[in-house]
C-alpha cells in the first residue's frame, strides 16, 4: 500500500544547539535523533533501482554497482560498534548507565521521527554481547527506561520476518527513513527464489512484479524530506564516529563486569 507524501507544513523546530564541548555527553538526544535523522534520510534518498537489482550490493564490484546501498550497510556496522564503545568507555557505572540511558532516549527519538534505520542500529549495539552482559549496568538505568529498550528491541525483533515493524511501518505517513536491512532481506529471498526466466527463456514476469514492489517501496519514502534544521557540531561528531573492535569491547566489558 502506498503511504500519503504529506508536505510538512509545520514550522521547522528550534533546534538545541550544544552547549559546552563538542562532545556525545554534551549533545541533546532529541537533537542527535534529528541530525542522525537527516544523514540517513540523505543517505536513504541517495538509493537507485539499479542497486537494488541481482543482490548487486553483494557482489565483489559492489562498491561500483551499488554504492549507496553499500555506504548505508557500512554505516549500520558502524553505529552499533560506536553505541558499544561509548558505553564502555566509562570506568564508573554512574557514567556508563547515564551513556546506555542516552542511547535509548535517542532510539525512542529516532522511532518518533519514524527514524526505524536508526532504531534497529541502536537496538543493536545495545544487543550485542558486551554490552548486553553488563547486567550491573542494566540495572542501574531503572525500570523506565529498561521498559522503553524492551519495547523498541520488540518493534525491531526480525521474528515473523519482521512482523512488528512492517506493522507499525505501514500505520506512518512520510517522512520516513525505512530499515533498509529488510528490503535487502526481501530482495534477497525473491532473487535467490525465483529464476530469471521460464519455459525455455521467457522472463519471468512474477519475479520481475515482486522485484518492482519492493523497489516502489524503498522509493515511495525518498519523496518527502524532514523539515528540520543542520547543527553542524552535532552533524560533524556524526560523521566522524568510529568504535572498538569486538575483542576489544569484549576484553573491556570483561574488566569492567568480570
Amino acid at each position: 500500500e502506498d503511504r500519503k507524501v504529506v508536505p510538512s507544513l509545520a514550522r521547522m523546530p528550534q533546534p538545541i544547539i550544544p552547549k559546552g564541548a563538542p562532545i556525545f555527553a554534551n549533545f541533546d538526544e532529541l537533537e542527535v535523533a534529528r541530525q542522525l535523522t537527516l544523514l540517513e534520510y540523505a543517505n536513504y534518498c541517495m538509493i537507485r533501482p539499479r542497486e537494488c537489482m541481482n543482490q548487486a550490493w553483494a557482489k565483489p564490484y559492489k562498491d561500483e554497482v551499488a554504492p549507496n546501498i553499500v555506504a548505508m550497510i557500512r554505516s549500520s556496522n558502524q553505529i552499533p560498534q560506536w553505541v558499544a564503545s561509548e558505553i564502555l568507555k566509562e570506568d564508573k557505572i554512574n557514567k556508563r548507565s547515564f551513556i546506555m540511558k542516552k542511547f535509548i532516549q535517542i532510539a525512542e527519538h529516532c522511532r518518533m521521527l519514524n527514524n526505524f534505520n536508526a532504531v534497529m542500529e541502536i537496538v543493536s549495539g545495545l544487543n550485542l554481547t558486551p554490552i548486553y552482559r553488563l547486567r550491573k549496568t542494566w540495572e542501574a538505568i531503572g525500570r523506565r527506561h529498561q521498559t522503553t529498550f524492551e519495547h523498541l528491541a520488540a518493534l525491531m525483533e526480525p521474528k515473523g520476518n519482521f512482523k512488528n515493524y512492517r506493522e507499525e511501518l505501514h500505520t506512518k505517513d512520510p517522512p520516513c527513513v525505512p530499515f533498509l536491512g529488510r528490503y535487502l532481506t526481501d530482495l534477497t529471498f525473491i532473487e535467490d527464489a525465483m529464476q530469471d526466466t521460464v519455459d525455455g527463456g521467457l522472463i519471468n514476469f512474477v519475479k520481475r512484479t515482486q522485484l518492482s514492489v519492493v523497489i516502489r517501496e524503498i522509493q515511495q519514502y525518498q519523496q518527502a524530506p524532514y523539515c528540520l534544521e543542520v547543527v553542524g557540531s552535532i552533524r560533524d561528531y556524526l560523521t566522524k564516529i568510529s568504535g572498538m573492535t569486538e575483542n576489544e569491547m569484549y576484553t573491556q566489558s570483561k574488566l569492567l563486569e568480570p
